[in-house]
């Protein structure tokens, strides 16, 4: 790889992205020229603010394009059997992946054997191990990849910014882990707004559910879902005082710009905050329990419905 070309293939959710983007700054220092990230087309401008990024290309254009997407060597940080037959036919020299999924061993030819499920490494060091192990270099300590996220000033207007100090309150997420219950959000917001200008942020989808339940009438807080691309969300968070949300991708952009991000997490595997918390020097992972083993759905979590409000209060002021 030094010297030459790589793809980096995370093709999941915007905070997973985030995560693996200390990756593009460890592959610079090992020699790569260009780093390609093989993303979803929605996180592209996000991913243009990083400074590791040489280029972006979709996973449909990599799949349909044969002359698109050729490198000297592909990862694939986010394994996906199309993706990595794809990467064999276009004659990519160096194929990497996990040798825990089956067609990495027809695909592949350097496998490197990581199981993210019973490691105790943060997501953001199996990522980096995935290269790291090629090498025979130590994996990153989380002090040194918070040091390895390089941001470029984004150059775009926020159509709307409170001149007094606000807070970001992001309640909802995608459903890839459980969530902190919308009466808590109401219950922190409404205490928040003693002290900051409380903005809520998320999708136009998520706004409406906040809305039929009431969110903003009972808090009085400024709604903005749906009203922010990424990079205006981006700008947003990096001109806060910080954020409160649940294990989401906005929590995590807020980490790696040194806000204050206060994450709210289910303590069980595979959501606890070992493997998925927010990496920053002001960034705090909140749990119900130390530990927990109880198998309830991601929408019924009890031990995250243990962590009240003025816990998460009591840590943001």
């Amino acid at each position: 790889m030094e010297g030459g070309s790589v793809i980096v293939s995370r093709t999941d959710s915007l905070g997973d992205l985030v995560l693996t983007l200390p990756l593009a700054t460890f592959l610079k220092w090992l020699g790569c020229k260009e780093v390609t990230f093989l993303i979803r087309r929605e996180f592209f401008p996000l991913a243009r603010l990083f400074e590791g990024i040489d280029q972006v290309i979709s996973p449909e254009d990599f799949l349909k394009n044969k002359d698109l997407g050729k490198a000297d060597a592909i990862i694939h940080v986010f394994p996906k059997f199309r993706l990595a037959y794809e990467s064999l036919k276009k004659g990519i020299k160096e194929r990497i992946g996990t040798s825990r999924r089956w067609y990495h061993l027809f695909f592949c030819n350097r496998l490197v054997p990581l199981s993210r499920k019973g490691s105790k490494l943060h997501e953001a060091q199996l990522n980096i191990k995935l290269v790291a192990d090629l090498y025979s270099l130590p994996v990153p300590d989380l002090k040194e990849i918070f040091n390895m996220y390089r941001w470029k000033e984004p150059k775009v207007e926020i159509p709307i910014l409170p001149g007094k100090p606000f807070f970001i309150v992001h309640p909802l997420s995608r459903g890839s882990a459980p969530r902190w219950s919308l009466k808590n959000f109401i219950d922190l917001t409404l205490h928040l707004r003693k002290r900051f200008k409380v903005l809520v942020t998320g999708s136009a989808e998520e706004g409406e559910i906040l809305k039929k339940s009431g969110f903003f009438e009972k808090t009085g807080a400024m709604d903005l879902t749906g009203k922010l691309d990424i990079v205006q969300l981006f700008a947003l968070i990096k001109e806060s005082e910080g954020i409160v949300s649940n294990s989401t991708g906005p929590l995590h952009i807020a980490a790696t710009l040194g806000k204050r991000a206060v994450g709210i997490y289910a303590s069980r595997k595979p959501f606890h905050p070992s493997r998925w918390g927010p990496i920053g020097p002001n960034a705090v992972a909140l749990t119900g329990r130390d530990s927990c083993f109880v198998r309830c759905s991601k929408e019924e979590c009890s031990c995250i419905q243990m962590i009240k409000p003025d816990d998460v209060e009591s840590v943001i002021l």
